[in-house]
């Protein structure tokens, strides 16, 4: 009986997820931007990750062309060395 329990033989499934799986699904879609299912008794964790996920997707966009010093250092070698051979034409993401 442990092996079929363990494969999943004879466990019955439930149909609806359990309030925890909805509100990390509700989380990450929110994380992304999409819209989220309703819960009338989640409102308030939504409250609170409301300013968290604005700030997070704020960082993201802010940073979403940023390169470290020493990756500009070399995509700035790349663009020099390569555009004369125009095979490579990227403009510098600090420009």
């Amino acid at each position: 009986m442990k092996r079929e329990k363990s494969l999943g033989i004879g466990v019955e499934i439930p149909v609806y997820p359990d309030d925890l799986t909805v509100e990390y699904i509700n989380l990450k879609l929110a994380s992304m931007g999409c819209p989220t299912v309703d819960q009338s008794e989640g409102d308030k964790f939504h409250e609170i990750a409301d300013g968290f996920l604005r700030h997070h997707r704020q960082r993201e966009r802010l940073l979403s062309n940023y390169l470290c010093p020493a990756d500009w250092r070399i995509q700035e070698w790349l663009n020099e060395y390569l555009y004369p051979c125009l095979l490579y034409t990227s403009p510098s993401p600090r420009d």
